[in-house]
Order: structure tokens, then sequence, then C-alpha cells
């Protein structure tokens, strides 16, 4: 094997290694750090696996060096091998370390896709070939940037610890600027970018969501009691373009008490008699594509004093345009005002909860004015077992009223006939006998016998009556 010492300048060429030892102090001023000094290109043939090998004692550091001749001393970059085995790439003074690729050399343009700053910044850029663009400087608030395309991600297999603020900017459209496949942890916030009173505040057993500075929405698991999802200072505001649920509450409880429930409380610190409670409203489009509000629920106090407190519930409906109440429902009552009609299609019981008829009374019934029977048949009712019976019947084409007891013996109570005249009819179903007597003609004879007058008679104008 040949050995080289101090042979200055020379061109050589050996059949086995070479040995070089000593310095390059003796020559054309070179440090005395360095061995070997070779001008020009060098090539290395690794035919049988060889390469370029750095041997060094364990406390030594080997490094391959890169120097500028303008002040060889200070201005280079290295690539080292320390004695704990680390690897270091450093590049030149107050210089970046970059990685440049490109697919084929002499056509493709040439690719930057990694960057490490000198003040320890770092940029991964999938795609960039702008040269001036990759060794743009990051933003002073920035200290890692990675960026993409739609169809480049940024994937991290294991836990991201992120000791200051995630800030991710929606550059596409799909799949969205951030992406996690696992678990984020946070320790309390996630901020709108720009705006810091609008935020997700989480702490222990409770989350919550602000807007503006306003706490919005609240859900906390109690310590006791039930757990609670609350809407605050807003409205909620639930949208859907179909026809399903907008709203579905459901329980798996299984006990007799009621479940769900809803409770609208209206929490005053000054109650009163007629305070109106919450509320329920029905709205919909009219054909000028306005806003209606056709018909609503209310709760309304009717006594606030303590232990004889009251309750009220009013209806109200849009009618012609306006809206009024119609029904209000107390504790004791239920009133149909303004004009509402009562239509029941069935019987209505009253005193009885299996009525028979359209309006069935058990007990005693009062009515003011008048009665009206509007006669629509020219037969009797008939037979109801232990009933007595007051109705009218067409008789000629006019409206009698008419009595029955339980056997439906008749008996015609406006006692007129087809010629005006006062007139007694009855009809007994046990024996058959029907009886009609003219009374006003009775009592005419009467008056001749007696010389007495009985019938008093006058002429009322029909306007009047």
């Amino acid at each position: 094997m040949a050995r080289i010492k101090n042979m200055g300048t020379a061109t050589m060429k050996f059949s086995e290694g070479a040995i070089v030892t000593g310095n390059t102090a003796h020559g054309n001023g070179y440090s005395s750090d360095y061995a070997l000094v070779v001008t020009g290109s060098q090539f290395i043939d690794a035919e049988g696996g060889g390469g370029l090998t750095i041997f060094k004692k364990e406390p030594d550091t080997a490094f391959l060096r890169f120097i500028n001749d303008d002040d060889p001393s200070s201005w280079y970059a290295s690539f080292a091998f320390d004695q704990a085995e680390n690897i270091y790439l450093s590049p030149g003074r107050s210089q970046d370390f970059f990685l440049k690729t490109r697919t084929n050399v002499g056509s493709d343009p040439q690719k930057f896709p990694f960057r490490i700053y000198d003040d320890g910044k770092a940029k991964f850029e999938h795609g960039q070939s702008d040269t001036a663009a990759a060794a743009e400087a990051l933003p002073s608030d920035v200290v890692f940037f990675v960026s993409g395309s739609t169809d480049a991600k940024a994937v991290f297999g294991g836990s991201v610890y992120i000791s200051g603020s995630l800030h991710a900017n929606d550059a596409f459209t799909s799949p969205g600027p951030a992406v996690f496949g696992g678990n984020v942890y946070v320790d309390q916030h996630i901020r709108h970018t720009g705006d810091t009173d609008t935020l997700i505040n989480f702490t222990d057993d409770r989350i919550d969501l602000d807007a503006g500075g306003v706490n919005l929405f609240t859900v906390e698991k109690m310590s006791s009691g039930p757990n609670e999802v609350k809407v605050n200072s807003a409205q909620l505001h639930v949208n859907n373009t179909t026809t399903d649920d907008l709203l579905f509450l459901e329980t798996t409880e299984d006990s007799s008490s009621a479940s769900p429930v809803i409770k609208l409380k209206r929490n005053s610190s000054s109650p009163a008699n007629a305070d109106y409670l919450g509320q329920l409203k029905f709205q919909g489009e009219n054909d000028a594509d306005q806003n209606v509000t056709y018909a609503k629920i209310t709760g309304k106090i009717g006594s606030v004093a303590d232990g004889s407190e009251q309750g009220i519930i009013e209806f109200a409906n849009m009618k012609n345009g306006s809206s009024g109440i119609t029904a209000r429902l107390r504790h004791d009552s239920l009133q149909l005002v303004n004009s509402t009609n009562l239509t029941v299609d069935g019987n209505i019981g009253i005193g009885n909860t299996s009525p028979n008829f359209k309006l069935d009374v058990t007990g005693d019934a009062a009515i003011s004015n008048y009665l009206h029977l509007n006669c629509q048949g020219t037969t009797d009712p008939s037979l109801t077992v232990n009933h007595a019976q007051i109705y009218s019947k067409l008789v000629n084409g006019h409206a009698e009223i008419f009595v029955s007891d339980s056997q439906q013996n008749v008996t015609q109570i406006s006692p007129h006939n087809p010629e005006g005249e006062w007139h007694y009819f009855s009809r007994n179903t046990r024996t058959g006998k029907v009886v009609r007597i003219n009374m006003e003609k009775m009592i005419r004879k009467l008056e001749e016998l007696t010389g007495e007058s009985f019938i008093e008679e006058w002429y009322e104008d029909p306007k009047d009556t």
C-alpha cells in the first residue's frame, strides 16, 4: 500500500489503497488542519460495494465541511458526526437548509419540498417549484408551515402536542383545512381566527359556546340531578327543508311518571295575576309571502297567592286577518269567548261519562230566554225506557210541540188545528185510544150556556212578536 507524505502537487494512480499523513501547511498556504487537499472533481468508483468512509476516534467529531473562499475561517456549512453519534446538518452562516428534488434531470422543474430556516422555523411545501417562493420567509408568528393541494395531506400517525395556538386556514373545500382521525385534546379554548371572544370553552364536565363575548350554549354534567343543556340569551332556531321531525324527544325510563317533560318557565321577580307565561306559536306564510301567526297557545297566571295559585291556558286564532282569544281553560271552567262556536261530532255528557244523546245531562238544567226545537220530521221519537220526552213534530206543514211519557202516550201542548183554533190532542198507546177536542168551540158553547165570558181575544201585529 502506498504512503504519501509531503509530495506537494501531483497526479497519482494507485493499484492498491493509499494512506495520506501529515498536513498541507508546507504548500500554497493551506491550513495545517488538512492532510489532503485535492483540486478539481473527485470520482469514487464504488464497484464491489465500496464507498466513502470517515473513521473517527470515540471522543472526536468527524465532518464534511463546505467552505467559501472569501471567508474560509468561518463561513462554511458542514455535515458532522459527534461523540454522541448525532448527525448534524449545518448550513452556512445565517443561511437556511433545504431539500431540492427533480424527477427527470434537464426536463422537469426543480421542487423545493422542505426548508429549515436559520432561526429554527420549518416549512413543508408540496409541489413548490418557485425558487423565490420557496426561499420566502415565514410570517413572524409562524414557526411550522405545511402546505399541500386538494390531493395532498399532512398525516401525523401518533400524538401531536401543540403548546401554542392551532390555526386552520380553510384553503380547500374538501375535506377541509384540518382532519383529525383520532382524539384532539385542548386545555381550554378553541377560538375563531381574529375573533378572540368567539370560542368553545372546555372545563371539567362542561362545554360553553360563546359568540361575540356572549355565552349562548352550555352543556354540563351536573354533580346531582339531571344533566343540563342550556341555551342562554338567544333564540333556538331549528331549520329543515323536509317534513322530517325537527324536534324529537324520547325517554327510555320505565316508571309511570310523565316523560319526556317540556318545561316553559318565566322566572319573574315580581309575578302578578294575569301575567303571561310560556307560549307556543304556529306560524306560516300567507298568499302575499308574509309571515303570519295563525294560532297560539299561552299559559297565564290566574292567581299568584301562595297556597291558592291558579293557572289559565288561553287559545288564540287568526280570524279575518286579526288574532283574538277564542277559548280560555281555567281551573274550574272552559270558556268560549269572542263569538266562538262549539261544534261536537258526537255526544256531550254533563254529569255522566257515557252520554247516549247529543246532549246528555244528569242533573237539573236551566235555560234563560228561549228553547228552540228545530223540527225536521213528522214522526214521534222512539221509545226510551224510563224517559219522558218533549219534542217538535210537523203537523200539516207546521211545527207543533208534543210531550210523551215512557209508554209513548203522546199529548200535543201547542193546541192549534189547521184552522188556527185551540184544540186538545192525546193518544194512548196502551189502549190505542186517540182523543182530539176542539177546546175553543167547547168554551164558546160553555159561554153560551152560562152567559159568562171565558175567552179574551185581540190581534197583534206579527212584526211586534
